[in-house]
């Protein structure tokens, strides 16, 4: 049986030090060999180094096992030295054995062993801790075994020298403490003596007050060592703990602390022992261990064992508070072909420039991190919304695409970015990583320098402006913007005097964009002002070719920014337009807003009058539905104004706007300034504004935006006479239908979603339609979402009826813009003939309950107007997504 094997079938009592320490006294000679200390849960043994010499083995080998002391028992003794440990172990008394040692080189050494028992807080025996006195008489031969009588073990000897504990105990180097039942010190060795600067004897029967009294020490040194006393004493065991303790000098210094408690046969204390070790040195190694466990030795970021603990931390607050957070992921592009071809050390310094600018975008937004090599990630804990994230990529993006400098090297790489959202894409750590880290490797495939948004965090809507966001910049240079017309015309005659030229962006998926979707990100992006100056030189160079064919010369007019219009620049690139175009600006009108009259008083007028002074007219567009008084128009000196269409849309006779736009119309006219009205859809709103006297009218109602080839068309009749383009296209549609379809008196939810463009599988959030009638081959819905017709767009809707979930799948075969931002499309199913078997069953069935009611139960029947209803529910999914 190994000392390990006794130990661990000992299941001990009482503390190890109850007994008073005399009793641990054996005889001693002369020498103080070391200390051994075995870890009876690991079976590891530590030995003091005097000891590892004797022994002859290394400091790494006697670590291994506990094995090893047996082997250095003499044959003779082991049996006594079992022995007496099982009775030490069942009785809960100290070891105290004389026996002898076989060494290596077969010589014979007696000692002395005094050992103790050591439990951990569940009782359980935890370490065993001892000390061996060299007993072997002065010029023993020290023969081998077999040449010498053997020495009997035994454990009878007399009380040692007091002098030899006395030297024992100084020569610890741990915080050795003795203290009666009243708290006052009997003995303390040199290295407590030493720690709190007492330099006599002085302090035998003094407390710690009196000490730190007679002493002159601040008593908080002392009382700090002795705060656990009481508690020790009414455990009635041994107690083991750290603590910090700062000596007189002002040193604070972590100890590993043992005090064990001694009582008197009547119970009554007898004396506490403490026993403390430095370890402040293994503390501050822990503490190096454990940042180096969760810190980039590099760039001192947190790394990714930090990044997946803090994000499993927010998660757990922020799932409580319902907060949204954001995870970015982010990758150098081209650093590994910097590294592999400078070399590491250059690749480390560049790293470290990296993370200097990358945390200089964070700041205290977030925390950045880094993963490993030249991937990195953000962790933003406070998110309002997705553009707060989508903010910090971008300026990662352009901070990034900077030139950086290490020794003579200039380098250059970009960054990309991906993002996910919680709750939107996640609710776990898990698919949060790993939707970032998905949405990362999309932004690879686009090109890289970019960053993509985990898709599940959109609808259609949000989607579609997310795609046209970060195609617009490469629009320009694909050629994808073309110009439409609508023609402006005398509201009397229907002759053509002016046209305005509106751009339109050929998306590749989206088909043809309107600008009220892509200019606001234009405006964002700064792209404004390289749209603006393309939709100037096109337009002039157009209505230069028009004239050129011998068509009717009339002014064309464009919309300008305010950003582009503010520009001190713009004045010059108007000169350039006009010198290479070959255009007479007498056939360029500008249209500003009211809110460019508003922004810069001197500058604004500076801006006109040059502008006017090289024959170009200008346009006050959308009039009234800025902040401008009609007294702007003496001090602004304009050509032409535009009343909004919002104002014509509700015109009639007995309306609120009628009063307003009569009053304009007379007011601007008596300002000698024209004046003209958009949105004209219906001959009654043509009439009345002819008996205002109006002068020209844009609409619907004459023509919808053109493309040039019908422009020119437009331009060669000359005149134009007005009709119902409404009732055009709804006959075009109602042509188009092949299946019988079950028309709704009332109209159907249904939620839908985009869940394939071409070949890429997209995962969207839904939005909500309303579909107005249903068929064998497909139905008729209503959004207020522009959809292209794209035969690989493939949609999704899902609705209930009669109590049925259904699922459709197909795309859009046509679109109609009903009014302001309410679009009517029709949707082709791809269906099966099963399916289209068990679709014709549920619409007889649906037939025949609308016989019964308008209203058939278990269905999701939209009852109020249906484009208050989109719009109100548009407003309060954009408001959710903001907060």
């Amino acid at each position: 049986m190994s000392f390990l094997q006794l130990f661990r079938s000992t299941k001990g009592g009482q503390p190890a030090f109850q007994p008073s320490i005399e009793q641990r006294n054996g005889q001693a000679t002369s020498d103080l060999l070391g200390n051994w200390d075995i870890d009876l849960k690991t079976n590891k043994v530590v030995l003091s180094g005097k000891i590892c010499r004797i022994f002859g083995i290394s400091v790494r080998e006697h670590l291994d096992s506990s094995e090893l002391l047996e082997d250095f028992i003499h044959p003779d003794d082991k049996a006594i030295v079992k022995e007496r440990l099982s009775e030490a172990m069942n009785k809960g008394i100290p070891y105290n054995l004389i026996h002898r040692l076989l060494l290596s080189d077969d010589s014979v050494r007696t000692v002395h062993a005094l050992g103790d028992l050591f439990y951990d807080q569940n009782g359980e025996p935890a370490h065993f801790i001892g000390t061996l006195l060299d007993m072997t008489e002065p010029g023993s031969d020290n023969h081998p075994t077999g040449k010498n009588e053997p020495v009997h073990a035994s454990s009878a000897s007399p009380m040692p020298d007091p002098a030899y504990t006395e030297t024992l105990i100084n020569a610890i180097p741990d915080f050795i403490q003795f203290k009666d039942g009243e708290g006052r010190w009997l003995k303390a060795n040199a290295f407590a003596l030493s720690l709190f600067q007492l330099d006599d004897d002085s302090y035998a029967g003094k407390n710690d007050d009196e000490i730190a009294e007679h002493y002159s020490i601040s008593p908080e040194s002392l009382s700090k060592c002795s705060s656990t006393d009481e508690q020790v004493w009414e455990s009635s065991r041994l107690t083991r703990y750290e603590d910090r303790i700062t000596a007189p000098n002002g040193q604070t210094s972590v100890y590993d602390m043992v005090k064990v408690p001694i009582f008197n046969s009547d119970g009554s204390r007898k004396g506490l022992v403490t026993v403390g070790r430095d370890i402040t040195e293994r503390k501050q190694a822990e503490q190096l261990s454990q940042y180096l466990a969760y810190h980039d030795p590099l760039t001192e970021l947190p790394n990714r064992s930090s990044f997946k603990d803090e994000l499993h931390q927010a998660l757990s607050v922020e799932g409580g508070r319902q907060q949204k957070l954001a995870v970015i992921y982010l990758d150098m592009d081209r650093f590994k072909y910097i590294n592999d071809s400078l070399g590491h050390s250059v690749g480390d310094r560049l790293l470290k420039q990296i993370a200097d600018r990358l945390a200089e975008c964070v700041q205290e937004k977030g925390t950045l991190y880094r993963l490993g090599g030249d991937e990195f990630a953000v962790l933003l804990p406070y998110v309002l919304a997705l553009n707060d994230a989508v903010d910090i990529a971008k300026q990662i993006i352009k901070s990034i695409d900077h030139m950086f400098i290490v020794d003579e090297y200039e380098l250059y790489l970009t960054t990309s970015a991906g993002i996910s959202l919680y709750p939107n894409d996640g609710e776990d750590a898990q698919s949060l990583m790993k939707y970032a880290d998905t949405a990362l490797y999309r932004a690879k495939e686009q090109g890289k320098n970019n960053y993509q948004i985990y898709h599940s965090s959109m609808n259609i809507q949000t989607y579609k402006i997310f795609l046209l966001e970060k195609d617009l910049r490469r629009a320009l240079l694909r050629d994808e913007f073309e110009l439409y017309y609508q023609p402006r015309l005398d509201a009397n005659t229907g002759r053509i005097v002016g046209m305005e030229a509106l751009i339109r962006w050929n998306h590749p998926e989206w088909g043809l964009v309107s600008p009220d979707e892509f200019i606001p990100l234009a405006e964002e992006t700064g792209l404004i002002i390289y749209i603006g100056e393309w939709v100037i030189e096109a337009a002039c160079r157009q209505n230069k070719a028009w004239q050129e064919q011998g068509l009717p010369s009339v002014s064309v007019s464009v919309n300008i920014s305010a950003h582009q219009f503010m520009r001190k620049d713009f004045i010059h690139h108007m000169n350039r337009i006009i010198a290479e175009t070959d255009i007479n600006p007498h056939w360029l009108e500008i249209e500003i807003t009211e809110n460019i009259l508003m922004d810069n008083d001197q500058s604004t007028i500076l801006t006109m009058q040059n502008l006017q002074k090289m024959g170009i007219s200008i346009s006050l567009d959308d009039f009234g539905t800025g902040y401008s008084s009609l007294s702007y128009l003496k001090h602004f000196k304009v050509d032409t104004i535009k009343i909004d269409k919002s104002f014509i849309r509700d015109l009639r006779v007995d309306s609120e706007s009628y009063f307003i736009i009569k009053s304009i119309i007379q007011l601007v006219k008596s300002l000698h300034i024209l004046v003209a009205a958009e949105g004209v859809e219906q001959e009654e709103q043509l009439h009345i504004l002819r008996r205002m006297n109006c002068d020209q009218v844009q609409g619907y109602l004459y023509s919808k935006p053109v493309p040039a080839a019908k422009m020119g068309e437009l331009l060669k009749r000359g005149t134009l006479h007005y009709h119902s383009s409404l009732e055009e296209g709804e006959r075009l549609f109602d042509n188009q239908r092949q299946f019988f379809r079950v028309p709704f008196p009332f109209g159907l939810s249904s939620d839908m979603t985009i869940i394939q463009i071409r070949d890429k599988r997209l995962e969207l959030g839904k939005t909500e339609v309303i579909i107005e009638d249903i068929g064998l081959g497909g139905l008729r819905f209503l959004s207020v979402v522009k959809l292209p017709v794209n035969h690989e767009i493939i949609i999704e809707f899902a609705t209930e009826i009669v109590g049925k979930m259904l699922t459709f799948h197909g795309f859009i075969v046509w679109q109609h813009e009903l009014e302001d931002q309410l679009f009517q499309y029709g949707f082709e199913f791809q269906i099966t003939e099963p399916e289209q078997s068990a679709l014709a069953r549920l619409l007889n069935e649906l037939t025949v309950q609308l016989r019964k009611s308008p209203l058939p139960p278990n269905s999701r029947w939209v009852q109020t107007d249906k484009l208050k209803y989109l719009k109100c529910n548009q407003s309060q999914k954009e408001a959710t997504e903001r907060t």
